[in-house]
């Protein structure tokens, strides 16, 4: 749910980039078109101060290039805070406060055994209670998976199904995992009851 709204998030401001950049392009191509000297006329209304009427009139001035200027220095502002919006948006670097995934190194087991502890329904892992080689006995709360549905978050125990020490754990906190995804591989039977 996250994900998809920071995905609407970034879509929209790639569309607001890309609207600043095209509307700073025909600011600027207006503004340097170099028309040279036209007549341009506009609609003054004033009140008479003699007879305190309201009075309209035709104003004429002689307009040249450099009345189109303003539209450069709008244009050149436009183009430019698209260019960084879009980089921004674009760029996948990620800040410091967003979760991020831990690389797993060490290779895993690559055969399932009897042994390995699978997630009993899709969701997200929040918290992860053990560590590589801890020992943990039958109903400890190894993790813990938090499904949604709609707006509502509930938090799921994953725990241990018998006594024993844990080999490598395949997920970590924030990972997405599905149905019957193996989260613990080899949980070896050193603890005795």
């Amino acid at each position: 749910m996250e994900k998809e709204k920071d995905e609407i998030k970034k879509t929209l401001l790639r569309l607001l980039a890309a609207v600043l950049i095209i509307a700073g392009a025909v600011l600027f191509y207006k503004g340097c078109q170099v028309t040279g000297t036209e007549i341009r006329t506009y609609h003054k209304i004033y009140k008479d101060p003699y007879s305190g009427e309201w009075r309209g009139q035709d104003v004429s001035y002689e307009a040249d290039a450099t009345d189109n200027f303003s539209l450069v220095f709008l244009g050149i502002p436009a183009i430019i805070g698209g260019v960084i919006l879009a980089i921004f948006t674009l760029s996948d670097k990620k800040n410091g406060n967003e979760n991020t995934t831990p690389t797993i190194v060490e290779s895993r087991p690559s055969i399932l055994s009897e042994k390995d502890v699978l997630a009993p329904l899709s969701g997200m892992i929040s918290s992860i209670n053990c560590k590589k080689g801890a020992s943990v006995h039958r109903g400890d709360r190894i993790m813990v998976i938090v499904v949604t549905v709609g707006t509502t978050k509930m938090m799921n125990d994953i725990v241990s199904p018998e006594n024993g020490t844990i080999d490598f754990i395949n997920v970590a906190v924030g990972d997405i995992v599905t149905a019957n995804e193996t989260v613990l591989y080899s949980l070896s039977s050193s603890i005795t009851q």
